[in-house]
């Protein structure tokens, strides 16, 4: 019998509102994710961080419980739409790229990075205790951040991207940020956890800036939650090519 509380009690009001809007608003970027990526027939998270994603949310939910058991059912939901994530990626990867050797090898990569990741942080778990998962957390929502840009740069469009993705993103790290500050039992310390969120959230807003300058550019509306597809640039072909 899972003997686990629901959720801290006393209750602090801050702790319950930055983790409903963490789950919040990073459930609304997978599911934008998603939409945007079957719509456009392509993935629309960076491989190397959905990776990183699937395995900490598979880790910190199933292996890593956590101390309380609504906390487990918002990342078991998280772990639902990562398969979606994943499904996107696993069909439509191949198409994103013109090289042979990446067409052949992406889906090979996909489950290498998935099992070495586990790999490593396993033991990085084990070694330095971080039984939520914050500090690995953080790691991975930086280098998304990171890569989103990348990966934008990379294909120079909007294809399985749009401006809502990364405002999502945005508040589900500030989010995030409280969760951890106002966490009962945190490990992890208040001046890494500022620092991991300033540094994430500038770059997660640089992003949101390149997204507003395309849609300009391209006279889209903000309020459109799929952008027109556009043809220029690489990888832009449309989907009828994209097999």
């Amino acid at each position: 019998m899972d003997t686990r509380p629901l959720f801290p009690s006393p209750l602090s009001i801050p702790f319950a509102i930055s983790v409903a809007g963490c789950f919040i608003f990073w459930m609304a970027a997978y599911v934008l994710i998603i939409r945007r990526a079957l719509q456009d027939r392509t993935f629309g998270m960076p491989l190397a961080a959905m990776c990183a994603n699937i395995v900490w949310e598979l880790l910190f939910s199933l292996v890593y419980k956590p101390d309380y058991r609504l906390v487990e059912y918002g990342s078991a939901a998280w772990v639902l739409l990562d398969l979606g994530i994943l499904y996107t990626a696993w069909r439509f990867a191949p198409d994103d790229f013109t090289n042979p050797i990446a067409k052949g090898w992406v889906r090979p990569m996909i489950v290498a990075g998935i099992l070495l990741t586990i790999l490593v942080w396993v033991p990085i778990v084990r070694t330095y205790p971080d039984p939520q998962g914050y500090f690995l957390g953080w790691a991975d929502a930086l280098m998304m951040s990171i890569l989103f840009i990348a990966l934008f740069l990379r294909r120079d469009n909007l294809r399985g991207q749009s401006i809502w993705i990364a405002i999502a993103m945005v508040m589900g790290n500030i989010s995030a940020y409280f969760w951890v500050r106002y966490y009962p039992r945190t490990v992890l310390d208040p001046q890494v956890n500022l620092s991991f969120m300033l540094a994430t959230v500038s770059i997660n807003l640089l992003y949101v800036y390149l997204l507003w300058a395309r849609y300009k550019a391209e006279g889209i509306s903000l309020w459109t939650l799929s952008p027109i597809k556009t043809a220029t640039g690489p990888g832009s072909r449309p989907p009828a090519e994209l097999g």
